[in-house]
């Protein structure tokens, strides 16, 4: 693919849902001047994209991806960052062919919280009768618009008896750090990423500072003698509360999961998170990882 690249620097992020992106958009937009920043532009890569994706139907997604970087090299600013879930999911090799020099930012949340948020979202969006929130799938089935479909490998490399929603969430984040391991990995990207424990970076100013330097871009209030915080948190209908079942049913995932998908969490960035101890017990037999 043949991209002229408009702005000087591109951004986008590796995480599951979520894990706030939407707070990462309103703090960048807040500290850094001309600069097009988006959290969920269109044509984004959900939906019917990522259903394209998992059945290898990578033209179809290609398709979607040149009207994206249209609008990225047509954005008439000196930086374009993009702030959603979808980066992994989707397009993360035909962006690192389309913008080499791209630059990423990393969220790691509580795997627990995440996946207990993302089932509420899901929850609760059926409840409200959300409009297209459900991709109808080759089997019969339907799957959120926003989440794997659950064709993907690792949910058969998981043999889980009755399967609940908490535990698929758990599931997808599991493969998604996967992913933007082995995309870093793969990419010699480790070194143009910048990870940011949430939310508990965010309520650190020298942290924040830090992301800010990372970005290396012109600030609106340059003389400041700290950064301006984000603003906007999309809270779910439903708080997110961690229970003894969704405990219980975590450590089931992990017991399943090959451990080969576990391996990356005795390393850095997950090894400096408390967290991240309850992935490195247990594991099934080793299955090969498949992006």
């Amino acid at each position: 693919m043949s991209i002229s690249v408009k702005p000087d620097r591109i951004f986008f992020c590796l995480t599951s849902g979520r894990s706030g992106t939407t707070y990462l958009s309103s703090l960048i937009r807040n500290n850094i001047a001309e600069i097009t920043c988006k959290h969920e532009p269109q044509p984004d890569g959900f939906g019917k994209a990522l259903l394209w994706h998992q059945q290898g139907e990578l033209a179809k997604v290609a398709n979607r991806f040149k009207k994206k970087c249209w609008r990225i090299n047509n954005c008439g600013t000196q930086a374009y960052i993009e702030t959603n879930h979808a980066f992994l999911k989707t397009f993360s090799d035909l962006a690192i062919e389309a913008y080499p020099d791209l630059k990423l930012f990393h969220l790691m949340r509580d795997p627990l919280k995440v996946a207990r948020s993302e089932a509420n979202r899901e929850l609760d969006a059926d409840r409200i009768h959300f409009p297209m929130r459900r991709l109808k799938l080759p089997n019969g089935t339907t799957s959120f618009r926003w989440s794997f479909t659950g064709l993907e490998p690792i949910f058969k490399q998981c043999p889980l008896e009755n399967m609940s929603l908490f535990q698929f969430y758990v599931l997808q984040w599991i493969e998604v750090e996967n992913r933007a391991m082995h995309f870093l990995d793969r990419h010699d990207k480790h070194g143009d990423c910048f990870n940011i424990h949430t939310p508990i970076d965010f309520n650190d100013p020298d942290k924040v500072e830090a992301l800010l330097r990372f970005m290396d871009l012109p600030r609106k209030k340059p003389n400041a003698d700290a950064p301006s915080k984000g603003g906007n948190q999309n809270h779910n209908l439903t708080p997110t509360v961690i229970t003894d079942t969704d405990e219980a049913e975590f450590q089931e995932v992990i017991a399943a999961t090959p451990g080969s998908y576990l391996e990356i969490f005795h390393k850095a960035p997950y090894d400096a998170f408390p967290w991240a101890d309850i992935l490195r017990c247990g594991g099934s037999a080793e299955a090969e990882f498949s992006a």
